[in-house]
């Protein structure tokens, strides 16, 4: 299992933790050691290796539990345990630590953790200076490895970090539990912080197992957890009722799909990556290009603010790079981004936050690029801005123009052998006869894209360092619509005709080519090296590729939204036909996609069309 870096430290934890509080016993019904020893050296040997703790635990008993499942691979393994709110005075912290010290059988923790801020639980309010003190001597000391925090607010967390770095912070976080993104998590993501989520299962309640009128007993905790009674329980059940036809649909149980989600979730060290490079690289180039980067994940995540404070800077600083290709394919990145913010967050929000520029000033920075282009004679990088310029024609509509640049770029783009780009030009193309309606120019055009796409596949299998690094790639934006629009331009063009067998075969051939797994390599080795977080797989795999990473063999994803009715028409013909005889899972999938367009109301490709299958194929 792949580890990440907690926070700024030169700890490294695996992205799955295995939790220990039920080994302490207390507060927990039928636990037994030597099942609690099992379970943690399963999860050992299963890739996770970092084990979270804390003395309140059954008083320390499930540290040395941890400590006898694991204690003869501890170089190998991370442990993360935790001192209570009634230990928080300096000489107290001191003690807690030497008895988890003792009780792990190791001389160093690697992560020690403020388990409650004083005043929890009645204990004495302890001035958080205090605690971050003996917390730092023993860091200095080398006793623990690095400092963190867990249930603290955000002004707490703020506050404690005034005295100290603190490199975690552990907080309720599930499909159930998510007040932490609306609170710690943007401190946390500005900080470089790691948020380390606890009850990820809602105490077990996404797993699914706790029907109506399920009575714990009441020496298990959760017979008094308000999650598991009443309305609250209702709602939770009503949820999980909406989560299994997701969870049948990626061949997962409950569990892995709520873990799936959470790892997901967007990778919160990018941006802080970013920032660390603005601020360490002696290079400016590279400082814009990780600030391009830094923009474009709050571009997704409609960051209004942010931006607000990002786009000046950026322009500020690309006006001062020395001419290269490099800068150019800056400046134009840029320009696109811009666009993106001007149609797209600007119109969507109240915010008048950065008016500086407009569709007109885009041009003119796609002028400059091309004709900086010209003079550096890089055919290349000019067929990219031309290619960018053609773009913003296409969005006024000035449909002749935005074609005659579009044929020029991708003049270009073929004299350069640059096939990164040379596809992006034929898809334009392809929209743009399309909106003039010339279907058949529109499918030629998509056709040739196709077929460029899949040439630069294979060739990146062949040679990684065939694609030109500068161009941003995004599977969503920029090769899942390709499929999708001339899959639905091949059918437009039957409509009123007796159907063409051919064609028809041609939009399955072409919908079984988009085969997300393999493409998933792709767009990982076509990002920004030495500017992309490691990890950062928002625009690939997804939810789908998550649950197989959590342990499902197999699971179908989406490309895009789909109707729930028609969902339940393709869930239920799949395992249908999946039973019916000795049939892999791909010639299921194919089966429920015919099923899908032969119904009068589901024809569509949009419906059918949308389904790829990731993983185990048999």
């Amino acid at each position: 299992m792949q580890k990440r870096l907690l926070g700024t430290s030169k700890v490294q934890i695996t992205p799955i933790l295995m939790g220990t509080w039920q080994a302490g016993k207390r507060m927990w019904v039928g636990v037994e050691d030597a099942d609690s020893i099992k379970t943690i050296r399963a999860a050992y040997e299963a890739g996770i290796t970092t084990v979270d703790t804390a003395e309140v635990y059954g008083e320390g008993h499930s540290e040395q539990i941890v400590a006898e499942a694991l204690s003869d691979v501890r170089t190998h393994v991370e442990y993360a345990t935790k001192v209570f709110a009634n230990h928080l005075k300096y000489e107290q912290v001191i003690e807690a630590c030497e008895r988890s010290l003792t009780n792990l059988k190791t001389d160093y923790i690697d992560l020690y953790q403020i388990h409650w801020p004083s005043g929890a639980f009645n204990s004495e309010i302890v001035p958080i200076e205090e605690t971050m003190s003996a917390l730092n001597l023993l860091k200095e000391q080398g006793k623990i490895r690095a400092i963190g925090v867990s249930n603290f607010s955000h002004a707490q967390l703020a506050e404690a970090a005034s005295y100290g770095r603190i490199d975690s912070s552990q907080p309720p976080y599930s499909l159930f539990w998510r007040q932490v993104e609306q609170d710690v998590l943007p401190y946390c993501i500005e900080n470089n912080i790691s948020i380390l989520a606890y009850s990820s299962l809602a105490q077990g309640l996404l797993t699914g197992k706790f029907a109506h009128g399920h009575k714990f007993d009441l020496a298990d905790n959760r017979a008094k957890n308000k999650l598991f009674q009443g309305e609250n329980f209702e709602r939770a059940q009503q949820a999980l009722q909406q989560l299994r036809p997701i969870a049948l649909l990626h061949n997962c149980t409950l569990a892995q799909l709520a873990l799936a989600w959470l790892i997901a979730q967007p990778q919160t060290n990018a941006i802080a990556y970013y920032q660390q490079t603005v601020a360490a690289s002696p290079s400016p180039l590279t400082k814009v290009q990780a600030q391009l980067n830094h923009l474009r994940i709050l571009i997704e995540d409609q960051r209004v603010a942010e931006i607000q404070t990002l786009l000046p800077l950026i322009e500020s600083q690309i006006d001062q790079l020395p001419l290269s290709r490099a800068s150019i394919y800056a400046q134009v990145n840029f320009s696109q981004s811009l666009a993106k913010v001007k149609n797209g967050i600007l119109h969507a929000s109240s915010h008048n936050y950065y008016s500086g520029f407009s569709t007109k000033d885009s041009a003119v920075l796609l002028a400059r690029a091309i004709q900086q282009s010209r003079s550096l004679g890089d055919k290349r990088t000019e067929a990219y801005a031309l290619k960018s310029l053609g773009g913003l024609y296409e969005e006024t509509k000035q449909w002749a123009e935005a074609q005659d640049l579009s044929r020029k770029g991708l003049a270009l783009a073929q004299s350069s052998n640059a096939p990164e780009i040379i596809y992006t030009l034929e898809w334009q193309l392809g929209r743009l006869l399309r909106a003039q309606k010339d279907i058949n120019g529109a499918i030629a055009a998509y056709d040739a894209a196709v077929e460029t796409l899949q040439s630069l596949r294979r060739d990146l299998v062949a040679n990684k360092d065939v694609v030109n690094q500068d161009v941003q790639f995004n599977f969503r934006n920029s090769v899942e619509p390709i499929y999708r629009e001339s899959v639905e331009l091949l059918l437009k063009s039957q409509e009123g005709k007796s159907p063409n067998e051919k064609i028809l075969e041609k939009a399955r051939e072409r919908i079984e080519a988009l085969q997300l797994a393999e493409l998933n390599d792709f767009f990982q080795e076509a990002c920004l090296q030495g500017q992309t977080a490691t990890g950062d797989r928002r625009a690939t795999l997804g939810l789908a590729g998550a649950a197989v990473r959590a342990g499902a063999r197999s699971t179908i994803a989406w490309l895009w939204q789909i109707d729930d009715k028609s969902t339940a028409m393709f869930v239920s013909a799949f395992y249908r036909e999946l039973k019916s005889g000795k049939i892999t899972k791909a010639e299921a999938v194919h089966r429920a996609q015919l099923e899908l367009l032969k119904h009068p109301n589901y024809k569509a490709p949009g419906f059918w069309s949308a389904y790829v299958l990731i993983g185990n194929w048999l």
